[in-house]
């Protein structure tokens, strides 16, 4: 009689290994069973993670531009120049050459 082999190895994309051996058919596809759900949990997880970011940098850019767009934002509030950096310690009439 032949021995049954319930062995199964997961090889991760790194080339990481883990050997698992299970005592039947059904205890091992139960184990498969749940690996494979963890790893599609942590999948979605992960672009979960990536759309929180994007959404973050979209609300961000759009509060920037809210800023930006209010009158008299445009310029220096120290000397009234036309200035990408609306900060006194960024002033163009302040910045001095070295």
């Amino acid at each position: 009689e032949q021995e049954e082999n319930f062995e199964f190895t997961i090889v991760s994309l790194t080339g990481q290994t883990w050997h698992f051996e299970a005592t039947s058919y059904e205890e091992r596809d139960a184990w498969v069973q749940v690996i494979e759900s963890q790893i599609l949990a942590s999948l979605q997880s992960c672009e979960s993670s990536k759309n929180k970011s994007r959404l973050t940098s979209q609300t961000e850019a759009m509060a920037l531009q809210t800023i930006r767009s209010i009158r008299g934002n445009g310029r220096c509030a120290d000397c009234d120049a036309q200035s990408e950096f609306r900060t006194g310690n960024l002033c163009p009439s302040k910045t001095t050459a070295i």
